[in-house]
């Protein structure tokens, strides 16, 4: 039996013909209905045989499931659905909620028209709510109410959504969406898929009423290549979401042409490179004092036609819980406002230019010898001579617990290598892509400007200039003009 929702759907198609029938005596007004007529009947025939083989959520008592994740207790799973404790451990037998197990299997009551596993995903860039319901075939005001969204656009890309799985149901696979002028009946056509099956499917009223650049999505097969909304643009990824505070961030693009790409995160520029045939990549860094919270990421692509398409999407940015270090005291000259921000200047006229070249390969690697010792950590709040706390360390303070030695981390060219007032005796080298990393304090300089160096060649040794309170090694990595956590670059490759 043809379910309700598929019924309706042919019921207000059946009446469109009607109407058409009823007004008016034209002959060839009634050749459209009854061309329309046929074709409608023989859809239905053609769904009728499809929602055969394709499971549809049947309206039942069954309650839905969640799976116990590590850290969950009993009192937040109730707090996540909305019930109360006592209400969830009565329906699912529970004496001890101190014994709740990972893995536990827990029926939620409460969520009327939901079945299925409870599970949860991370959303993905370029993913809206109206698509993950069409994906999974689900009801866009069910996902709202699961998930307490007072509006659709609170589906930020690194947000935890809490999505219903059928065991049985598999999701649907994105195919290219509608271009400017583009009938349902063309791409359908492109596709080998029934455009009545499409309409159904994406919960769409008609083969006339799919809108360009929405996503649309079709039964699983084997052919289906991941797409997005933006005309030639294939996939869309962020390698961690949510992004943190003070982490580095990959955006990769692929694509099925050459295209211009502009992209800002909260206002700030992307700078897209291409070493492989239509995959465009950007790195990017999160400031280690951005305020936690959603921040929109707005993407421009201009195909060879001169058209440009645009996709904005909120991105979520999770704390990176840094600690408040001991206060610093120093000379007042040190923390001179107008002295901080002339020289901070200097530094980011350095830093800006974006190379199109890279010249790093591989993983860092640590830029003093072993034994290895750390004195100051990333990220951490600083105040100095009893100030607010208006300062964060930006980077990574080595004690010498080997010998004086100061190695390059990666392959790059040297860019800077002169006193500064805060910084000493500094050293800036580009590796490419708007990556820089930067050693402060330092004694004695092995390099100068325009030399090319190789991983762990000497650079330089440790000192105690600028503002330091003892011989160390102040190391740091910025990233699109951003300062980033060095440790992340030590054990991870970028890009």
């Amino acid at each position: 039996m043809v379910n309700f929702m598929v019924r309706n759907f042919f019921i207000r198609k059946i009446l469109l013909v009607c109407k058409v029938l009823v007004k008016g005596n034209h002959l060839s007004r009634h050749k459209r209905a009854i061309t329309l007529l046929s074709k409608t009947l023989l859809s239905v025939t053609i769904l009728i045989n499809f929602i055969s083989i394709v499971p549809v959520h049947a309206q039942q008592d069954e309650l839905p499931v969640y799976v116990v994740q590590s850290g969950d207790t009993l009192s937040s799973i109730a707090l996540r659905f909305n019930i109360i404790p006592d209400e969830l451990a009565s329906i699912n037998g529970i004496d001890d909620p101190n014994l709740l197990a990972i893995g536990t299997r827990l029926k939620i009551p409460g969520l009327e028209g939901i079945t299925g596993i409870l599970t949860t995903q991370v959303v993905p860039f370029g993913t809206t709510l109206n698509s993950l319901s069409r994906q999974n075939r689900l009801d866009k005001n069910a996902l709202i109410k699961l998930n307490k969204f007072t509006s659709p656009a609170e589906a930020f890309a690194g947000i935890k959504m809490v999505i219903p799985i059928e065991d049985d149901t598999p999701a649907l696979n994105p195919i290219a969406p509608l271009a400017s002028g583009q009938s349902l009946l063309e791409l359908s056509a492109i596709n080998q898929s029934n455009p009545w099956i499409l309409s159904y499917l994406n919960s769409i009223d008609g083969t006339w009423d799919a809108l360009p650049y929405e996503l649309l999505y079709r039964l699983p097969d084997d052919q289906a290549q991941m797409t997005t909304a933006l005309p030639d643009v294939l996939n869309i990824e962020i390698d961690s979401l949510p992004l943190v505070q003070g982490e580095t961030v990959v955006i990769r693009i692929n694509t099925n042409d050459t295209l211009n790409i502009k992209a800002e995160v909260a206002g700030k520029s992307l700078h897209f490179f291409s070493e492989t045939t239509n995959e465009y990549i950007a790195l990017h860094g999160i400031s280690a004092i951005a305020e936690p919270g959603a921040f929109p990421f707005n993407l421009q692509v201009t195909p060879e036609s001169g058209q440009t398409y645009e996709f904005e999407q909120w991105v979520l940015v999770a704390p990176g819980f840094y600690d408040n270090d001991p206060e610093i005291y120093v000379d007042s000259k040190y923390v001179d406002a107008d002295t901080i921000a002339i020289e901070m200047e200097t530094y980011e006229n350095i830093i800006s230019p974006t190379t199109p070249t890279r010249l790093w390969d591989g993983q860092f690697s640590p830029p003093v010898g072993e034994p290895i010792c750390i004195r100051g950590w990333f990220g951490n709040r600083r105040s100095y001579n009893d100030g607010a706390l208006l300062y964060y360390h930006t980077g990574i303070d080595y004690g010498v617990c080997a010998d004086l030695n100061i190695y390059a981390p990666a392959k790059g060219i040297v860019v800077y290598a002169d006193e500064l007032i805060i910084r000493g005796n500094a050293i800036i080298i580009n590796h490419g892509w708007g990556v820089y990393t930067g050693y402060w304090h330092l004694s004695e300089f092995q390099v100068s400007v325009g030399d090319e160096v190789e991983p762990g060649q000497l650079i330089a040794l440790v000192g105690n200039t600028g503002r330091s309170t003892g011989p160390h090694l102040h190391c740091e990595v910025r990233v699109n003009g951003t300062a980033v956590n060095p440790l992340t670059w030590l054990g991870k490759t970028f890009p």
